[in-house]
């Protein structure tokens, strides 16, 4: 009888995920981000109440707001985070839910970046737990009665540079909801305005972080709800009280022009390998009818073509192309079946301590199947005339997974060209630059193409979900040379240099002291620097080679080019972000004039030295104009 009571506890203390019907079985890429989990009820326990910090900012409480929303302790790890409810519409009890995770170094001076996952109606905690955020969720099985969840700190976590706002968007996704129907997004107006007033309170609450840079960034479907909120930020704030210091927007494998898109999937698929030569015909004569319903502006009848074709959404049963390959993950086509970890974080936002921690009590999450509903219009139109504004005014990333299927590079690669923008030309003639995280890597990371401040990257060895297959490539194209900050720089520099340097790469002198004997005075005099440089009379001497280089500072000291680096490397590293383009360009004549001068002092450095330069952007600059090892 102990026994039997023992075990009974302990299932009333799981956390149960039930198994639905077949209908509430379907997934999407574009709505769901995880096959439906039910989160319903809480298990047990006392949840807390959610918390509703929009009535604090009207009175002026924010500090007592702020500190109401801090989230409580998490099963396995505590990383400071805020949590709660800003009402973006009154009338309809409109209500979004925020996530903030301040950035673990430097808080005060990192960039926010705002995290919006696809859909429409995917929650943005799976990009926190799933993708980048702090947390991984992790489930052990430890004994036949009880599955324990537990949260660990996650190794490349964008928290590690950035400070990182998770909303649910738009309203009814997620813990995110509205009292009323007519409180739902229509389009992408109502996304944009309905953020904006999230984002405003967001700050009246945080006003430490307001002067911060803020990015706009998101995936998938969010191809459409980033450049939403960031043309409603570019329109609306300029005359608001409250500045946003808007720097741009950053979209990952994003749906932004279907009628484009659509008509590369055939060919994808098949120099994929995933379907024959008669299923591509058929897949492109369905594009192309899809493509004629945008044309049209039957909407609704575009989105049905393309649910059945592809997305599987509304149907009822699997898609065409899930049919005919028998897969039904096309977030990653070297996976036939989803990962089964990405649906852990479900079950732990089921836990009663969990949801009284975030302060959602106990508030349905929803699946966002309402969401897509009411936004269905919306799916199949084009974002392209706000993408091109922002191109032209901020600094925008456009990223694609290399082994994504249901927003694949090649799609991106369509639509692109065809944006309105300022530099539209300068984009389509723009070389592709080789990516490696460091500069000795033997793997590839991706390829980038640089316009202005516009990025285009290829990432490879990664699907839709890419920080999830790539964690590290993912943090590097974000936070350094090939993200919004450095790739201009670099690859400016290696295109501007690279072609035309000429000369000797090898110098054989094996120290610093044998190189002094042969440029010294014509005296013997030793020194690096000795003799005012060296002269075409020492090149007989025994051991010396013949010197291509007579440059009148050759002379010149290890110690010297030492702080030469040193100069080099604060340059490309702070001022350089902040340079006009006459002043870059000048930088970079005179970098290149100094390092073809001293191409063999250089390259004694690189020997000499190697381990306190390969891991530097100096060192970075070498490799790439004179072909170091």
């Amino acid at each position: 009888m102990q026994k039997r009571a023992t075990i009974l506890l302990a299932l009333l203390s799981l956390s149960w995920t039930f198994e639905l019907s077949s209908a509430q079985k379907r997934w999407t890429a574009f709505r769901n981000m995880f096959r439906r989990i039910k989160y319903g009820v809480p298990t047990g326990g006392n949840p807390g109440k959610p918390l509703f910090l929009t009535p604090y900012i009207e009175s002026g409480r924010t500090e007592e707001g702020r500190q109401l929303s801090m989230v409580g302790p998490l099963p396995g790890a505590n990383v400071k985070s805020y949590s709660g409810y800003l009402t973006v519409n009154k009338t309809y009890n409109s209500n979004l839910f925020f996530w903030f995770f301040p950035a673990l170094v430097q808080p005060e001076k990192a960039p926010v970046l705002l995290w919006l996952q696809g859909g429409p109606g995917g929650t943005s905690m799976f990009g926190l737990f799933v993708e980048h955020g702090p947390y991984v969720v992790l489930k052990n099985l430890t004994c036949k009665y009880l599955l324990l969840l537990k949260v660990s700190e996650r190794k490349f976590s964008w928290t590690s540079k950035y400070s990182m706002l998770y909303i649910d968007n738009p309203v009814g996704t997620g813990f995110s909801f509205t009292d009323d129907e007519k409180g739902y997004a229509e389009n992408q107006d109502d996304v944009g305005r309905d953020l904006y007033s999230a984002l405003i309170q967001f700050f009246q609450l945080f006003p430490d972080y307001q002067n911060n840079d803020f990015y706009a960034t998101g995936e998938s479907y969010a191809g459409k709800y980033v450049p939403a909120i960031g043309y409603y930020i570019h329109t609306h704030n300029p005359s608001a009280k409250l500045k946003i210091n808007f720097k741009g927007v950053a979209i990952g494998d994003g749906l932004c022009d279907p009628e484009l898109m659509l008509g590369g999937y055939a060919p994808f698929l098949y120099q994929i390998g995933l379907v024959d030569e008669k299923q591509k015909d058929y897949v492109q004569n369905q594009t192309d009818l899809g493509v004629m319903y945008i044309q049209q502006q039957k909407w609704r009848e575009a989105f049905e073509l393309f649910d059945q074709l592809i997305n599987g959404d509304q149907t009822g049963h699997p898609s065409y192309v899930q049919n005919v390959t028998g897969c039904s993950n096309y977030f990653n086509f070297l996976q036939c079946q989803k990962p089964t970890d990405q649906d852990y974080f479900g079950e732990l936002l089921a836990l009663t301590e969990v949801r009284k921690s975030i302060h959602v009590g106990n508030l349905t999450f929803h699946d966002g199947s309402i969401v897509e509903k009411h936004l269905l219009q919306d799916v199949m139109k084009s974002i392209k005339p706000w993408l091109a504004i922002l191109m032209d005014n901020y600094r925008v990333l456009l990223y694609s997974g290399q082994l994504d299927i249901i927003v694949a590079a090649p799609l991106t690669e369509r639509f692109l060209p065809t944006v309105p923008w300022a530099k539209v030309d300068e984009y389509k003639d723009a070389k592709r630059a080789v990516w490696k995280i460091n500069a000795e890597d033997l793997e590839v990371a991706g390829y980038v193409r640089q316009a202005g401040d516009f990025y285009q990257v290829i990432v490879r060895g990664g699907g839709h979900i890419l920080p999830y297959d790539q964690p590290e490539r993912s943090l590097d194209m974000i936070e350094s040379r090939y993200g919004p900050k450095g790739a201009q720089h670099l690859t400016k520099m290696r295109d501007a240099m690279v072609d035309h340097l000429s000369g000797e790469n090898e110098w054989p002198y094996k120290s610093a002291a044998s190189l002094g004997a042969c440029q010294g005075g014509g005296g013997g005099g030793g020194g690096g620097g000795g003799g005012g440089g060296g002269k075409p009379g020492h090149e007989g001497r025994e051991g010396c080679p013949s010197l291509r280089y007579h440059h009148p500072l050759a002379g010149v000291t290890a110690v010297r080019l030492t702080v030469m680096a040193a100069a080099v490397e604060n340059y490309l590293m702070l001022a350089a972000p902040l340079a006009s383009p006459a002043i870059h360009l000048i930088s970079v004549v005179w970098i290149q004039w100094y390092i073809e001068s001293f191409r063999g002092l250089v390259v004694l450095l690189w020997q000499e030295q190697k381990p306190e330069f390969q891991h530097s952007n100096f060192g970075e600059l070498l490799t790439l104009i004179l072909d170091i090892q």
